[in-house]
């Protein structure tokens, strides 16, 4: 038995109920703790000094007028200690933060972490301890500086993303303005909705409080029209509307983070060319989902995918300087796309077809794999040959297909053909590695480059 409060009219009435808890306690063979005990004496609402209450094997102190006792985790005195507890939150959930992001764990399971081990300090005390929006508006601030120190998320990311699951495209780190919102929205329906007469003495209560301070009003300016009463069901538990009701809140904060990030005017395309129809959505996002990425590249990723590189195109746009060519060609605008597969001296220095090769290199190795062929154990000590087979099935890599006649533009030589012989079919497999916006036109240029060499 531990955080018992009693109350009484009289301290000869509260002795003897603290009587009857230390002979509860002495019962069932447990210590009466005295020296976690307090006492605070209330007349007309103000706390008066008075004296200690004595037993025969401890003392009950009365608590100072600056002295707080912690009650399920909450410093009281009077009231709540609200600027008190806010400020002991903060330096905990800072302190937390901060180990996480020093630690070696992946940039997901670091936003894992802190959306377990971090943030639930906060939201223990919404509904309890009074939250200034300012103070939770600067404390998702002080979230997002530390990120971006630690190189988890890159400078000017488009902040709707990163609150945003992680199946959806988001980084999945939550939002603290979003977890009180919710909370509230949830603990002002419950009250609202609950028939317990305890509760409805809390709702009485709180109709008298003022705006910034009282739950069911909050509740009604944070949810709006999700708190009306729509056909609502109260047959069901207090406790199962207030679920429904946070759910459908979140639901909504999460439409509309998707919103923000189409609108957002660099960071939208993506999330453009992620609704075409060619592309498949869930295997574009399964890289960010399984968050595999060692650190800082995940960054570098979600940053090339936003457009939000540190670009010369980017940098003039800032007014950080007055030329937005390309650093290497000096002939296009710099941006991540062009930079990525555009360049035509990226081009000739061979950094797109070692890019491109070490792509093949590792589909060889997993096709072999697949079909029982000789290949290296790790993915980097192998080199493929131009023909692998065991018998059954073929493998050529970047080897010169005999056609036996004219083949237009010299299509011959795609990356990768697999020739099963019992099945009399043949594979052909071409690699590209365009940018996100230019994946339809290059699958439709390599699919038309290879037809006369399908139809032999």
């Amino acid at each position: 038995m531990d955080d018992l409060k009693l109350y009484a009219e009289t301290e000869k009435k509260l002795v003897s109920l603290i009587e009857n808890v230390k002979t509860f306690t002495e019962d069932v063979c447990m210590e009466f703790g005295f020296d976690k005990c307090a006492k605070c004496t209330i007349k007309k609402g103000k706390k008066t000094t008075s004296e200690n209450i004595r037993f025969n094997d401890g003392l009950i102190e009365d608590l100072g007028e600056d002295a707080t006792y912690k009650y399920l985790g909450i410093e009281e005195n009077l009231t709540v200690e609200h600027e008190k507890m806010r400020h002991k939150v903060e330096q905990e959930y800072t302190s937390r933060l901060k180990k996480i992001l020093k630690s070696e764990l992946s940039p997901k399971n670091k936003i894992t972490a802190i959306n377990q081990l971090a943030i639930p300090v906060i939201t223990y005390g919404f509904g309890i301890i009074d939250w200034p929006q300012y103070s939770i508006n600067r404390l998702d601030t002080k979230t997002r500086k530390l990120l971006t120190l630690h190189k988890i998320i890159y400078r000017n990311q488009c902040m709707d993303r990163i609150y945003l699951p992680r199946r959806e495209g988001g980084l999945g780190l939550t939002e603290i303005n979003h977890a009180y919102r919710a909370t509230i929205v949830s603990m002002g329906k419950y009250i609202k909705s609950s028939t317990d007469m305890t509760i409805e003495i809390v709702r009485d209560h709180h109709e008298r409080l003022p705006q910034q301070t009282s739950v069911t009003k909050l509740a009604e300016n944070f949810g709006g029209v999700i708190l009306e009463n729509t056909a609502e069901v109260y047959d069901n538990p207090a406790t199962q509307i207030a679920r429904k009701k946070r759910k459908k809140y979140t639901e909504i904060e999460t439409d509309t983070g998707k919103q923000g990030w189409e609108q957002h005017k660099r960071a939208g395309k993506f999330l453009e060319e992620l609704k075409q129809e060619y592309i498949d959505r869930d295997a574009s996002l399964q890289w960010l989902k399984s968050g595999r990425l060692p650190f800082d590249e995940e960054r570098l990723i979600v940053a090339s995918q936003d457009q939000g590189l540190l670009t010369n195109r980017l940098k003039k746009m800032a007014g950080l300087q007055a030329n937005g060519q390309c650093r290497f060609c000096h002939s296009a605008i710099e941006s991540p796309s062009h930079l990525m597969s555009a360049c035509p001296i990226l081009l000739a220095d061979g950094l797109y077809t070692a890019r491109h090769n070490k792509v093949c290199k590792y589909l060889h190795w997993k096709i072999c794999g697949e079909m029982q062929l000789d290949r290296a154990t790790n993915i980097w000590e192998h080199e493929p040959p131009p023909i692998t087979s065991n018998g059954k099935v073929t493998v050529f890599y970047d080897k010169d297909i005999q056609a036996g006649r004219y083949i237009k533009d010299k299509a011959i030589k795609p990356d990768i053909v697999i020739w099963n012989k019992p099945e009399r079919t043949a594979l052909i497999i071409d690699v590209t590695v365009p940018n996100d916006f230019g994946l339809n036109r290059a699958e439709r240029e390599k699919i038309t480059k290879y037809q006369d060499l399908k139809m032999i």
